[in-house]
């Protein structure tokens, strides 16, 4: 499907070489498009030298950032059925489970 596509996006070069050399798609195929917060978001908030000032200050003592987003979490109780379609473990009036599919 990646080498059907006109065109595919990453988010880095990592991934631009990776899908290239396990995936087989051309280079010319993939755009890396870096995932940034737009400098309008933040405005002069954001000043490097006061960064890289925290970062020589602190240094000895490294911070753990998650990032995430909650358009990657996993649903319990969600999988696909043999055509394909999102089904669900919904509960029944008379208190039963059954999977249902998006149809319904």
């Amino acid at each position: 499907m990646l080498n059907a596509a006109d065109f595919v996006t990453v988010t880095t070069d990592y991934l631009k070489n990776f899908y290239h050399n396990h995936y087989g798609v051309p280079l010319e195929n993939i755009v890396a498009v870096p995932n940034l917060l737009p400098k309008w978001w933040f405005g002069d908030r954001y000043d490097p030298e006061r960064k890289i000032k925290q970062f020589s200050q602190f240094k000895a003592k490294p911070r753990v950032g998650i990032v995430s987003s909650l358009s990657h979490y996993n649903v319990d109780k969600v999988r696909v059925d043999s055509s394909g379609k999102a089904t669900r473990l919904k509960k029944q009036p008379d208190g039963t489970e059954a999977w249902v599919n998006e149809d319904n």
